[in-house]
């Protein structure tokens, strides 16, 4: 995993991303990398590789295209971004980090 923010920042969040994308045992998935913003500085982009595909538009997992999980660390929320173009995430729904 190739982590490039502050180490300190991204070890805070790397625990729920990974309870996150391995809660579904059919679809486990593995962060890739995690780096950081570059118009937001507050947002933490973990990308995700493996079965975790899951695409809040479609609601289910694809089959090919990844996803990766935004950290908002000055508001402790969190969202599932896809990759794919068909899905557009324009309006992405931000949930707060229990």
């Amino acid at each position: 995993m190739m982590i490039d923010p502050t180490q300190q920042e991204t070890e805070r969040f790397i625990l729920f991303v990974e309870t996150l994308i391995q809660l579904d045992k059919l679809h486990q998935g593995y962060i890739r990398s995690c780096v950081r913003g570059n118009r937001n500085t507050d947002i933490l982009f973990y990308n995700i590789e493996g079965n975790y595909r899951f695409c809040p538009r479609k609601g289910a997992h694809h089959q090919r295209n990844t996803i990766a999980i935004l950290i908002d660390t000055k508001n402790l929320t969190y969202t599932i971004r896809c990759k794919d173009n068909n899905c557009e995430n324009r309006s992405l729904i931000w949930k707060s980090i229990e």
